[in-house]
C-alpha cells in the first residue's frame, strides 16, 4: 500500500471534485480577462474528478458539457479504483455531460475550429484529444503527464500500449511550432512529446520482455527497468515501484 505521504500527494495533485469545483470562479475570471463572451461549451477529456469537477457549476450557468460516451457512462455510476483503494460515487445529474460522441466532434467557433477525437484504451476508455489546428494547439488530456510517470487507469479501461499509440497519433498532428498542453505538467513541444513517447515505449518493451521470460514482479522491480528515467520522471505522485506494479498489472491481465 502507498505511504500516507504518497496518498496525500495524490490528493493534492489530482484533486477531487469537491476541491476542483471551487476553482470555477477563477477559471471564469481568466476567461473574462480575454473575452466578454459567455462560456458556451466545456469539453471533458475524460471522467476523472480533476477534469470534471467544475461541470455542475458551469452547467448551472448555461454551459453545455460535452464528452465521449464512456465519460457519461462512468460518471453515471460508482467507480472503484483498485490501484488507489478508493471508490468514487456516482456524479450528480447536473454534472453529467449532456452531449456525447462516440468518435469525433467538431466545433466551428468564429475563425477557430476545435476538433476533438476519441482515443480508445489509453489513460482511460473515454479519453479525448482536442486539436485546434488554426491556433496550432493540442490538448492531450491525461494521455500526457510530462515530468512524471503517468497514471494508466487500468480500472477504467486504460492501458500503456494505448497511451503509446495515442502519443504517436498526437505527434502526427504536431509540428515544431505546436503548443501541446499536457493533462499534468507544462506546455511542451513536439520534441518533448517524442521524448515522453520514447520513455513509455522503452519501459513497455522492457516490461513485456521480462514478463515473457517469466520474471516475477519483485524481480522486475529489482532489475531497475526505469533506472535512467527515475530522476526525470520518477518524482511525481506515483513512485517508481508503484508505477511498475501498475504497468505489470496492465500487461498481465487477461
Amino acid at each position: 500500500m502507498p505511504s500516507d505521504n504518497w496518498w496525500s500527494n495524490w490528493n493534492e495533485s489530482a484533486a477531487t471534485t469537491s476541491l476542483v469545483a471551487p476553482l470555477t470562479d477563477k477559471i471564469l475570471a481568466a476567461v473574462r480577462s480575454v473575452t466578454d463572451q459567455p462560456v458556451k461549451f466545456v469539453l471533458n477529456t475524460h471522467w476523472h474528478g480533476d477534469h470534471t469537477g467544475g461541470n455542475e457549476n458551469l452547467a448551472g450557468q448555461g454551459t453545455l458539457v460535452v464528452a465521449h460516451d464512456n465519460v457519461r457512462e462512468r460518471m453515471s455510476s460508482e467507480q472503484v479504483s483498485e490501484f488507489f483503494g478508493r471508490t468514487t460515487p456516482q456524479s450528480a445529474d447536473g454534472a453529467l455531460p449532456v452531449m456525447t460522441f462516440d468518435s469525433t466532434v467538431t466545433f466551428y467557433l468564429g475563425d477557430q475550429t476545435v476538433h476533438a477525437f476519441h482515443i480508445p484504451h489509453a489513460h482511460t476508455d473515454g479519453d479525448s484529444v482536442v486539436h485546434l489546428p488554426d491556433a496550432n494547439v493540442i490538448h492531450t488530456g491525461d494521455i500526457v503527464f510530462y515530468g512524471l510517470f503517468p497514471f494508466v487507469d487500468v480500472d477504467s479501461g486504460g492501458s500503456l500500449a494505448g497511451m503509446i499509440a495515442a502519443v504517436e497519433q498526437i505527434a502526427e498532428l504536431a509540428d515544431g511550432e505546436t503548443a501541446i498542453i499536457a493533462g499534468h505538467g507544462p506546455v511542451i513541444d513536439r520534441e518533448q512529446l517524442l521524448g515522453y513517447h520514447e520513455m513509455l515505449k522503452t519501459v513497455h518493451e522492457r516490461l513485456t520482455d521480462a514478463i515473457a521470460q517469466g520474471q516475477s514482479l519483485e524481480d522486475i522491480k529489482a532489475a531497475g527497468i526505469t533506472a535512467e528515467y527515475d530522476e526525470t520522471w520518477g518524482d511525481g505522485f506515483i513512485p517508481t515501484e508503484r508505477w511498475i506494479e501498475l504497468l505489470y498489472r496492465d500487461l498481465t491481465r487477461e
